[in-house]
């Protein structure tokens, strides 16, 4: 565990954080009041990406009014009352936070190492206007699959009708008569934290079969339906849903069809990943201090929060069904360099979008745009829907990075290797 010191340098000089032992720091005398906190910000990293017109910069305002006077001094507080900074151990691409005050504690930045980029600056003054700019990604932790076994005990696409459900370890099966008809229900509990968001992530292989009258199988998050998977198409389909955990200790994932065989054969992949790294709050304590006497009158913080939606990383030819949720959460695929062989390599499917946008086929439009910085084309590509109709503005749904060379050659590397089905 890393061990933390805390020194001040000379008059003009920063004060600088440094991750060794714990020495000389400013001692708070007096608290009188707490201030309440204002309303949190929020900064996503989509606005990092090339050719963003998203902010990177977010402004607040504290609310003084009681406490406006020419002795009063607003400043953050030393580093050592960071906590709600410094117990996160944050990176940025994989280098440790180095954090800076400066200008008379008005001016808090990050920076990778001591001397290495700039990730962050946040700055306050004696009015309680403050501002937080992000200039790079800030690292979040992969999350593991919350699912035992993902593909019953089975090969990707094995259709073994030797495999019991009754005995693949981590789902239990459920047989039950409901208005008259046997149905079976094949769910896991899985361990979570209440108010968490999670992201569920199965695909649906029905041209896996010849049958033509295979029964429906209805998905559940605990006590929400989210989607039928049917015949009527012959694709198949991966299907990604933002989820909330609504439960003290643990969360059921459960499909439900008229029979097992159609569960087993046609569902596989299947992951339940945390989102709680998808937002990292960044929360900075101050202290408004009386210039005459040095004691503070009055603490607080304010807080920004660093979105960014877990990236789909395609490492095989299944596609992808993107599928906006509440909060119309953009999705974030990479496509890695092993597979760009076969081409093409990835199918984004955007019939599910269209249809929560009420647009018909005849009238959907999709554009891909490729992302620019400072004039030069990159890899990434941001995917647009809209109508023909011009009925609402371009939809950004999707960003997609290419994580090996090819931006010079334009959109034409992205169809080489990406192909786009929206009906």
């Amino acid at each position: 565990m890393s061990k933390f010191k805390f020194t001040f340098a000379k008059e003009a000089e920063p004060l600088r954080f440094l991750p060794t032992t714990a020495k000389n720091f400013k001692v708070i005398k007096k608290i009188t009041k707490k201030i309440q906190s204002p309303k949190a910000g929020f900064i996503d990293e989509e606005s990092l990406l090339p050719g963003a017109v998203e902010h990177t910069e977010f402004i607040g305002k504290l609310e003084l009014s009681d406490h406006k006077t020419t002795k009063n001094h607003l400043e953050f507080k030393p580093l050592i009352f960071q906590k709600s900074l410094l117990k996160f151990n944050l990176r940025s691409q994989g280098i440790d936070l180095y954090y800076t005050l400066s200008h008379h504690n008005r001016e808090l930045i990050a920076t990778q190492g001591a001397n290495g980029a700039l990730v962050f600056k946040a700055v306050i003054n004696d009015t309680g206007s403050y501002s937080f700019i992000l200039f790079k990604p800030i690292d979040r932790e992969r999350s593991l699959n919350l699912i035992v076994n993902e593909n019953f005990n089975t090969s990707l696409f094995e259709m073994d009708g030797a495999v019991d459900l009754n005995n693949v370890s981590g789902w239990k099966l459920r047989r039950k008569a409901l208005n008259n008809q046997s149905i079976s229900e094949l769910y896991q509990k899985i361990k979570t934290n209440i108010n968490e968001m999670y992201q569920v992530t199965f695909y649906y292989r029905n041209n896996q079969i010849k049958e033509t009258n295979t029964p429906p199988i209805d998905v559940y998050w605990n006590n929400e339906h989210l989607v039928r998977l049917d015949n009527t198409s012959t694709r198949a389909k991966g299907y990604t849903f933002s989820v909330l955990s609504n439960t003290e200790k643990f969360s059921q994932l459960r499909f439900v069809c008229a029979d097992d065989a159609s569960i087993k054969n046609l569902l596989s992949n299947i992951s339940v990943l945390s989102r709680a790294q998808s937002n990292i709050p960044i929360v900075l304590a101050f202290a408004l201090t009386n210039i005459e006497d040095m004691e503070n009158i009055l603490e607080g913080n304010f807080k920004i929060n660093i979105t960014a939606t877990p990236s789909l990383e395609l490492n095989n030819h299944l596609p992808i069904d993107i599928v906006l949720d509440e909060k119309n959460i953009y999705q974030t695929i990479v496509i890695n360099d092993e597979s760009i062989s076969n081409n093409p390599f990835a199918k984004i499917n955007l019939d599910s979008i269209f249809e929560m946008l009420n647009v018909e086929k005849d009238n959907r439009q999709v554009q891909i745009i490729q992302r620019e910085q400072d004039g030069i084309p990159s890899n990434f590509y941001a995917i647009k829907v809209s109508s023909k109709d011009n009925d609402f503005s371009p939809i950004t749904v999707a960003d997609l990075q290419l994580s090996f060379p090819g931006g010079d050659a334009g959109t034409a590397v992205f169809f080489k290797n990406v192909a786009i089905d929206e009906v």
